[in-house]
């Protein structure tokens, strides 16, 4: 399978976001979670969670499973440089329930459903590597 064009841009030089986009280089997704309730929360505030006074977030690696909670087709060239039709949605992963990470999906050979499973797999872009989600087969 080819790796997806990247939709999203390279980082922000953004110290709030500076875990994420460690984690995408070292082939993990990041996550932050409230330091008081444990909920965790995408996409992040740059003023920390927004339920808990005086909370901060701390940033920890899920597993790269994950269910697909929506998603659509997209089959007109919107972002440039991406002709081809493509999928995004958003996924709930596994170990971070209530979270939904918006997405990139490929989906060879297979349908994409809601509540289908899928996979985080990674492209490279540059000196950069961006996250994907292969829907896998039923």
């Amino acid at each position: 399978m080819t790796p997806p064009q990247p939709l999203i841009e390279p980082p922000r030089q953004a110290d709030w976001l500076a875990p994420y986009w460690q984690g995408i280089q070292m082939r993990e997704l990041r996550l932050p979670r409230c330091s008081a309730c444990g909920q965790w929360e995408w996409y992040p505030l740059v003023t920390g969670p927004s339920g808990c006074p005086g909370a901060h977030y701390i940033w920890a690696a899920v597993s790269g499973l994950a269910t697909v909670f929506t998603f659509t087709h997209v089959c007109r060239p919107l972002i440039r440089g991406v002709v081809e039709p493509y999928w995004v949605g958003l996924v709930i992963p596994d170990d971070a329930p209530g979270c939904r990470v918006a997405a990139r999906l490929t989906a060879a050979g297979t349908e994409v459903k809601i509540g289908s499973r899928a996979r985080l797999m990674f492209a490279p872009a540059g000196t950069q590597h961006y996250p994907f989600y292969a829907v896998e087969p039923e």
